[in-house]
């Protein structure tokens, strides 16, 4: 088996305790261990770093136990055997927004919220970056959606407004343009 880091711990990967380790450094190993074959010969294997693939930039392994084999993401790996369960509804966050770093360091649990605030913190999330929505009004205060602004992103309060607006008249949504132009000019005026 591959030898560790002074800095890297090994745990057993939850769910697949006797058949997989992962350490604090994101790598996943197999552990030696003696399985049955279909003929009924027992056969040791000997434990092994497993290969990490891409799935949407994330690192994931292909797990098997028994019949099963699944595909899980690293991240998510670690995060079960060293940070537990996170709570209902939470999700594990990369803080530096490298998909691919998987260390235990840089993971934690969060919310969604929590992520996209993560993603502007770091200026990754693209929607930060944006200086002018799709009709051209500027992405500034006092026009941008509060709620938005708290998730990290920047829209269009007066895009919003015609949109909410149209939803109630959807016979008129032909006006979008021109009631989206007239109410960004009323925010702007009233800043």
């Amino acid at each position: 088996m591959d030898s560790q880091s002074p800095n890297e711990e090994w745990r057993p990967v939850v769910g697949y305790e006797g058949h997989y380790e992962v350490s604090s450094r994101g790598k996943v190993r197999s552990i030696d261990r003696e399985i049955l074959t279909l003929n009924g010969r027992r056969v040791k294997l000997q434990g092994k770093e497993l290969a990490l693939s891409d799935s949407l930039g994330y690192k994931s392994v292909n797990l098997s136990k028994g019949n099963e084999q699944r595909s899980i993401k690293v991240h998510v790996l670690v995060a079960k055997a060293f940070l537990g369960d996170g709570v209902q509804g939470s999700l594990v966050r990369h803080l530096n927004d490298v998909r691919t770093d998987n260390r235990l360091e840089n993971l934690s649990y969060g919310t969604q919220v929590d992520n996209m605030a993560d993603m502007e913190r770091n200026a990754g999330h693209y929607e930060s970056k944006r200086t002018t929505c799709p009709r051209g009004h500027s992405l500034e205060l006092p026009n941008l959606t509060a709620a938005s602004l708290r998730a990290g992103r920047r829209l269009c309060l007066a895009c919003n407004r015609a949109k909410g607006f149209l939803q109630k008249k959807p016979e008129r949504a032909h006006e979008f343009e021109e009631l989206s132009d007239v109410y960004y000019r009323k925010i702007m005026e009233s800043a």
